[in-house]
Order: structure tokens, then C-alpha cells, then sequence
């Protein structure tokens, strides 16, 4: 019988206490291997992980859109907390090298400072001087530029890389497509290409972190080459696992499927760059 008229603490015991952290341990280690367990089977088993979901085998694995989460959280906290290139102890940087938040730009032949704290009249002017139409277009872009070449580098770059995520976040339905329509004799939902789709997107992140951190501890431009060549293998890999098709074959629907990937990252990019200007 509960005695109401003492304080509720002493309802917690010891060993209720005991319990209690014995649960909240056992409940953050469970999730800590079932997040190692689905990363270590996403990088080293292409295709295996999809094939799994597709199956009905999901309990042990983080569900694709929580992983696809929180590995592009934990790449662009890396970009964020991982420091540029230094220069070598004693060296002085070279000019225009030098640590700065300014953009040395130029728009129609005009250096970006000339354009900051100028009025619209006196934009137009500049413009005209080139023989360049003062159109608004021209004008808006023109007012852009300044205020990245007045000091603007790094709220620009934060505002891009937010717009990255955003951009891959976006591509995946349309990777998805691709691989549906590809593989369509294959593939007998569109959803399992998606859950393909959230998949790839997730080791790409991963691969792009372990880049991060290898090009910190080895210098030159063979470490991007490497992790590319380790991509193509990877979706060879995991297509071939996937959809069980013949070497050659998967070999040209992948050479398809990447030349459309690369053509949407290619506008979405350029989409990207100018929604962030524009948002800037």
C-alpha cells in the first residue's frame, strides 16, 4: 500500500533506479548498434540493405529515411567543423589567399566592389559603359555581386550549402525515376526504387565524409578520384545485387542512369546557385 503522504521520490527506489538506467543504457546502445549495423551494411554490402527493406527484413536496420537523415546531418556538420587547408608552418599564404569572408568577382568586365553602395542610376550607368542593357535582370545581378564582393562570402556559402541538402533531398525521387524506368522489367513498384534512391543518396553522403576526413590526412588530388571510382563501383555493385542482370548490361543502363543523374545535378545546381543568390 502506498503511503500518499510521503514525497513521490521515495517511489523511486534503488533498484527501481537501477532499472531505470539499466533500460535508458540498454535503449541507447540498441540504437547506437542498429545505426553501425545499417551503416557498416549500407557501405560494405551494396544493394544488400535495399534487398533487405524489399524483403520485409527491417527490424534490425534503420528505417531509409531516418538513415538518409542523419548521414547528410553528420557530412555537413563535418564540412562545417573540419578546417580548410592550412598553409604549411612557416609559409605565408600567397596573395589573395589569405583567409577573407570578401569574393574577388567580376560581372561584365566591372569588379564587384565597383558596384557596392552604387544607386540604381549609377549601376545603370556602369552598365551602359560596357554596352550592357540596364535591364532589371542585369540590374538585380549586378546588386548581387556587390554584396558578395563587399564581404559576403560566408553567409553566402552557409546559404549554399543549405541549398545543397535541399537539392539532394530533391533528386532523389528523380534518381528514382531513372532507375524505375531503366530497370522497369525489374522493378515491379516505383517505391522500391525510391527506397533504392534514399539508399544510394545515404552512402553518398557517407562516402563524402570519409573523403572529408582522408583529404585532411593526405594531400593531393588523387583521394576525389579514388572516392569516384569507389562510387561507380559501388552502384555497379549494388545493381547488380539488386536486379541480377548481366555485367554488360548493367554496365550500360548504369553509364545511362549516370550521364541523366549528372545532367539533373547539373541544372539542379545551377538552379540551386541562383536560389541562393537570390535568397541571399
Amino acid at each position: 500500500v502506498l503511503n500518499h503522504n510521503r514525497p513521490a521520490f521515495y517511489m523511486v527506489t534503488p533498484k527501481v533506479f537501477e532499472a531505470l538506467v539499466e533500460e535508458l543504457i540498454e535503449h541507447t546502445l540498441h540504437v547506437d548498434s542498429k545505426l553501425f549495423r545499417t551503416a557498416g551494411a549500407l557501405l560494405l554490402r551494396p544493394g544488400f540493405l535495399t534487398a533487405e527493406f524489399i524483403a520485409g527484413r527491417r527490424e534490425r536496420y534503420v528505417p531509409p529515411v531516418r538513415l538518409y537523415v542523419v548521414m547528410s546531418i553528420f557530412f555537413f556538420f563535418l564540412l562545417a567543423v573540419v578546417p580548410a587547408h592550412a598553409p604549411r608552418g612557416g609559409e605565408a599564404p600567397h596573395a589573395g589567399t589569405a583567409a577573407t569572408n570578401e569574393f574577388n568577382l567580376t560581372l561584365f568586365d566591372i569588379n564587384a566592389k565597383t558596384y557596392a553602395s552604387k544607386t540604381p542610376a549609377q549601376i545603370d550607368s556602369l552598365l551602359a559603359v560596357e554596352g550592357i542593357e540596364p535591364t532589371r535582370f542585369n540590374r538585380f545581378l549586378a546588386t548581387k555581386v556587390a554584396q558578395l564582393g563587399s564581404g559576403g562570402k560566408e553567409e553566402f556559402n552557409h546559404t549554399l550549402k543549405k541549398s545543397v541538402s535541399y537539392m539532394m533531398f530533391l533528386l532523389m525521387p528523380i534518381f528514382a525515376l531513372f532507375v524505375y524506368v531503366l530497370f522497369r522489367k525489374r522493378v515491379a513498384w516505383y517505391q522500391r526504387a525510391l527506397i533504392y534512391s534514399v539508399h544510394f543518396h545515404s552512402v553518398l553522403f557517407l562516402l563524402l565524409s570519409v573523403e572529408l576526413l582522408v583529404a585532411k590526412l593526405i594531400e593531393g588530388g588523387m583521394v576525389p578520384l579514388l572516392f569516384a571510382a569507389a562510387t561507380v563501383v559501388y552502384v555497379f555493385l549494388s545493381l547488380r545485387r539488386l536486379f541480377g542482370e548481366g555485367i554488360v548490361r548493367t554496365g550500360l543502363k548504369m553509364a545511362v542512369l549516370g550521364s541523366l543523374y549528372l545532367l539533373s545535378m547539373l541544372f539542379a545546381f545551377i538552379l540551386m546557385v541562383f536560389v541562393s543568390l537570390v535568397l541571399y
